[in-house]
């Protein structure tokens, strides 16, 4: 919290950093191949609408190797449009998973990004300061909206107690 977010363009995911300029950024840690990354997935696509018009940019990440073409498919059957970034495995190729391979990817992640489950979010300011970690797709929105808004007086009361 409140440190700056890690660099996206060293995932090696095609990431454009003037996408994020000025927007508050959530970065979303996904296995889509696991029932909790999947729910997260459709809230992502849910609360899309949402994220755009309160000027926050989603960066959806799958971080264990796997088939592109399944994952295509699995989007196309679940009605997802939200895009989902794929690390790349050995060689800048994404291969179909193993057990191996699949710890072996996390463990970057958990050292550089604070992982320490999946599906794992991170949500800035507009600045890039890291506001929240690991929490869900909805209280990300009700994050967002309280930043938003002006504190009151007796807010700030009840802070300081």
């Amino acid at each position: 919290m409140g440190r700056p977010l890690p660099d996206l363009t060293n995932l090696e995911i095609g990431f454009d950093a003037r996408r994020v300029k000025n927007k508050k950024v959530l970065v979303v840690f996904v296995d889509y191949t696991k029932r909790a990354s999947q729910i997260a997935i459709s809230q992502l696509q849910r609360y899309a609408w949402d994220f755009r018009h309160q000027n926050v940019a989603v960066v959806c990440i799958q971080v264990t190797p796997i088939d592109e073409d399944e994952l295509k498919q699995w989007k196309k059957q679940n009605k997802i449009s939200v895009p989902i970034a794929v690390l790349p495995g050995p060689g800048g190729q994404t291969p179909i998973p193993s057990l191996q391979r699949s710890s072996d990817a996390m463990s970057p992640l958990r050292q550089q990004w604070g992982l320490r489950s999946l599906p794992w979010t991170i949500l800035t300011d507009e600045h890039q300061q890291i506001a929240a970690t690991g929490v869900n797709i909805r209280r990300v929105l009700s994050l967002v909206d309280e930043k938003d808004r002006p504190a009151s007086p007796l807010q700030s009361l009840r802070r300081r107690r």
